[in-house]
């Protein structure tokens, strides 16, 4: 969490700016409530906001939506997750999703504020991966193209057999009670980055789709957003009826028991090496206090400087 002074920071500088048109994303603000919005679009917008969100079919979004989740700690499977979001209302994890994404409520708390006339919806089309990206260049009078969408820069989601191992290690440490801090650097920055960075297994599945007993939901869910932002006329970028459509998908198991040698063996080595830096992260804070007391004391800690640095330099030769 970013300390307060970083917000002042980011408002002071927009407002250097000038006259200049700048952009600020963050996939957290469709979470902004209505206060939040407000002061978003009164401290950035510098009097003349433009407000874009993208909106994503929900029979694509979902499933990504959870092995995001997973890769946060969540632990349960998907299927039950799913049945668990799909109630009409419930807790922190139907809001953690509708927040965001029911797009006519989303629309409406920053128009509130922005103005109408001052929002655009980009419909995403999984078949066009440039359409969102062009848009952005459009409006903010890039050259077209300029947006990078190279596969060495892309945010590869996790399969379902790499899912489902960080899903069963969020358990693991849920159950041994391993603090927050463990969890984002050996499991976030350790496990998950590894693997992702790696190329997939071929033969790794990915996140199923939506069951069939889930579909008429997702149905009444489309058909309610769809009519919700024709009915606010909010401007829209993009074909409307692609949120209207809902494929089933019964063909993959949504809790296998398998993973490949080499995923398996990415996620071990992710583990080791953060394990190690933070093994050397804990000499070297030891090392500093230790001096500050023999300095204290004043005692002569010469040789206990050799032999910290002795003990740093064998951690990095592993």
């Amino acid at each position: 969490m970013p300390p307060p002074s970083a917000w002042t920071d980011l408002v002071d500088e927009v407002g250097a700016a000038g006259d200049s048109t700048v952009l600020v994303s963050n996939e957290d603000f469709g979470r902004a409530h209505d206060y939040q919005a407000g002061r978003i679009v009164r401290e950035l917008g510098q009097g003349r906001p433009h407000v874009l969100m993208v909106a994503r079919r929900y029979d694509r979004l979902l499933p990504s939506y959870w092995q995001e989740l997973v890769k946060g700690g969540e632990q349960m499977a998907y299927h039950e997750w799913l049945r668990v979001v799909l109630q009409p209302t419930g807790g922190p994890r139907h809001r953690r999703i509708w927040l965001p994404q029911s797009t006519p409520s989303v629309v409406e708390r920053w128009a509130g504020h922005a103005g109408l006339d001052n929002v655009t919806v980009i419909v995403a089309d999984e078949a066009r991966n440039r359409m969102a990206p062009d848009a952005f260049e459009q409006l903010l009078g890039l050259p077209t193209g300029l947006l990078d969408l190279s596969a060495e820069h892309s945010n590869r989601s996790l399969t379902l057999p790499e899912a489902e191992l960080v899903r069963r290690i969020n358990h693991v440490f849920a159950d041994e009670g391993w603090s927050g801090e463990l969890y984002h650097q050996v499991v976030q920055n350790g496990v998950v980055l590894r693997m992702r960075r790696a190329a997939p297994a071929p033969t790794d599945a990915r996140v199923p789709g939506i069951p069939a007993w889930a579909v008429e939901r997702i149905a009444e869910l489309n058909r309610q957003r769809v009519e919700g932002l024709q009915a606010l006329g909010v401007r829209v970028i993009g074909d409307l009826d692609l949120l209207d459509r809902v494929e089933v998908d019964e063909g993959t198991d949504p809790e296998p028991s398998t993973i490949s040698l080499d995923a398996a063996a990415q996620a071990v080595e992710g583990a080791i090496r953060m394990a190690l830096r933070r093994e050397r992260k804990t000499a070297r804070q030891h090392a500093k206090a230790l001096r500050r007391a023999a300095r204290g004391r004043g005692v002569e800690s010469r040789p206990f400087t050799v032999r910290v640095r002795g003990r740093l330099a064998r951690l990095r030769d592993r």
